[in-house]
């Protein structure tokens, strides 16, 4: 199976990069041209929304 995402470089800023998002569901992170990770949308929703306390 072949997907395509775009990709950034390691250490960008996530927010500046997030209208990228509109025409992929993944981001490629990169560093010295090669790939290091994936970021999907939902990895940003979860680390955006806050956690519930279980108690």
């Amino acid at each position: 199976m072949v997907r395509t995402g775009l990709t950034i470089e390691s250490g960008s800023i996530i927010k500046n990069n997030l209208d990228k998002f509109k025409n992929s569901d993944e981001l490629i992170v990169v560093s010295n041209n090669k790939p290091v990770g994936i970021i999907a949308s939902k990895d940003i929703l979860e680390t955006s929304l806050p956690k519930k306390l279980i108690l």
